[in-house]
C-alpha cells in the first residue's frame, strides 16, 4: 500500500487565503526577529563538496545559518525514531538508491565521500549526521530541538513559544 503524496504548498496557500491577512501582516515582522528553522529543510541547503571533512561541512551549515538568519535562530529536526506516515515518503525517496543500504560510520575528521542525497537516503546516516550537526549548532549558540518523530508539530509549538518572547519568523523552506 502506498499513500498519496501530500500537497503542502497548496494547503498553506489555502490557509493564508482563508485567514484573509492584510498585506502588512503577510510581510511579517520588521526589525530584529528570531527565526525557527525546519532542520530537515536546512539539511538540503548546503552543497556537500567532496573531500571536505564532516567537521568542515558542519561549519558550513553554521556559517549559512549565521549569514542567512543571524544569531537569534532555533533549529528543529525530525526525530526519525518512531514509525510515522512520513516514513513512507522517506522510503519512496530512497527507493532504487543503492546507498540507502550503505551505512557510513563517520567521525568529524573523516572526508565526505558521498553525495548529500545518497548519504542522507540512509536513515542511520541521517540520524548520525543530525546528531553531529546539532552539536555544532548548539556550540555556536543556536538552540536545537529534535522531535520524537515528525517535527512539524514541534516546529509550530517552538515558533509559538518563541513568539511570546520576541517577534519570530517560522522558516519551513530556506
Amino acid at each position: 500500500m502506498t499513500l498519496r503524496e501530500p500537497e503542502k504548498a497548496s494547503l498553506v496557500d489555502a490557509l493564508w487565503d482563508k485567514l484573509e491577512l492584510s498585506a502588512d501582516a503577510k510581510s511579517g515582522p520588521t526589525g530584529p526577529v528570531q527565526h525557527v528553522l525546519d532542520g530537515g529543510a536546512l539539511l538540503h541547503r548546503i552543497f556537500w563538496p567532496q573531500q571536505v571533512t564532516y567537521e568542515e561541512l558542519c561549519n558550513k551549515y553554521c556559517q549559512y545559518v549565521l549569514r542567512r538568519y543571524g544569531e537569534q535562530t532555533i533549529v528543529v529536526f525530525d526525530g526519525y525514531n518512531s514509525l510515522t506516515t512520513k516514513n513512507i515518503t522517506h522510503q519512496r525517496r530512497s527507493a532504487g538508491k543503492v546507498s540507502a543500504t550503505v551505512r557510513v560510520t563517520f567521525v568529524q575528521s573523516m572526508k565526505v565521500t558521498m553525495k548529500r542525497e545518497l548519504f542522507l537516503a540512509n536513515l542511520e546516516n541521517k540520524k548520525q549526521f543530525i546528531k553531529t550537526l546539532r552539536r555544532f549548532l548548539e556550540g555556536s549558540g543556536w538552540p536545537t530541538f529534535k522531535a520524537n518523530g515528525n517535527a512539524d508539530t514541534l516546529i509550530v509549538k517552538t515558533s509559538v513559544e518563541a513568539a511570546s518572547e520576541r517577534p519570530t519568523v517560522l522558516r519551513r523552506r530556506h
